[in-house]
């Protein structure tokens, strides 16, 4: 989950993607990066600030401040060279007042110039509790344990904020992207700290990269529209 930046090259021509955030962004990259390489589609550029949040009048951990600077500032001045973004982060940090949804507003329509379309990724379930640790000894030891962490509200409420601001802006290249489906069950809307099988969780809200690979699903299937449209 540290600072950083990485690509996955594609062929010249191909569309250009940029996946920008904090450690929220860090930890889907796998699925991301899969999702690309398995439908052959462009190349990616990663840039990850941890703890550090796009949307101006932000709380930011002091000793990152400058670097969050940079991280928006590199953002403004670079966009132009993606066709796709990809936003991501720990939207239950973020203050939800009308100030900053108007900023991230403003900042959305702005990086959606020039017909570029934008992936606004909601977060992942978050938990009171950390149970990875007694995962992996069940897992160990084949120890027969159900894990049933409580997750919050604050999450959920986050992305419906997020999910309200996309759809009034009202773009129509700029998505909400839903990351929780996989981890919640369709008719009772209940989730759990499980993909496909396994425990997915490092910590309360970050999962690990097997897991991360695993949501490759979800952007497979935005990302298949999008190569369609392309096509045509």
């Amino acid at each position: 989950m540290n600072s950083g930046q990485g690509c996955v090259p594609g062929d010249h021509g191909a569309p250009r993607f940029l996946l920008i955030g904090d450690s929220h962004a860090a930890h889907i990259a796998g699925g991301v990066i899969k999702a690309i390489k398995e439908l052959d589609f462009g190349s990616l550029k990663v840039k990850i600030e941890q703890g550090c949040v796009l949307v101006p009048s932000q709380k930011t951990y002091p000793e990152k401040d400058s670097h969050c600077v940079q991280l928006r500032q590199y953002l403004t001045d670079h966009a132009h060279e993606f066709d796709s973004i990809f936003i991501a982060s720990r939207w239950e940090s973020f203050e939800q007042s009308n100030i900053v949804t108007n900023n991230l507003k403003t900042l959305l329509a702005q990086l959606a110039e020039d017909s570029r379309t934008v992936f606004v990724t909601s977060q992942v379930p978050s938990f009171h509790r950390d149970y990875s640790r007694l995962a992996f000894i069940a897992e160990r030891y084949r120890i027969p344990m159900k894990l049933t962490p409580l997750p919050t509200g604050s999450y959920t409420a986050a992305n419906r904020w997020l999910a309200h601001t996309v759809a009034e802006l009202n773009l129509p290249n700029v998505s909400y992207l839903d990351t929780t489906q996989p981890f919640c069950e369709s008719e009772s809307g209940l989730c759990s700290g499980y993909l496909q099988g396994q425990f997915a969780y490092v910590d309360l809200n970050h999962i690990s990269i097997t897991a991360s690979r695993k949501l490759s699903t979800v952007f497979v299937k935005h990302l298949t529209t999008l190569k369609l449209a392309k096509a045509d």
